[in-house]
């Protein structure tokens, strides 16, 4: 089964230990679980995740378990 994209742009948000969020086009803030190339930040990606139902300190909104992360060419 394949883990549904989302697409948006990459930030490292220094709350607390800090926390990686994707920001969506329609402004919607997704807190990432998993390995994050920090290369990335600030460039529009999609990330192969999943929806996750865990806690963290983060707060920084709905949280995905991170599968996979491409940069989004041409942007």
């Amino acid at each position: 089964m394949r883990s549904p994209g989302y697409t948006g742009t990459l930030q490292r948000v220094d709350l607390g230990t800090g926390t990686w969020v994707l920001v969506d086009d329609a402004g919607t803030r997704w807190q990432l679980n998993g390995k994050i190339p920090q290369e990335l930040v600030g460039q529009r990606v999609t990330v192969h995740a999943s929806p996750s139902s865990a806690q963290s300190f983060g707060m920084a909104g709905p949280t995905l378990r991170v599968h996979r992360i491409q940069a989004i060419k041409g942007c």
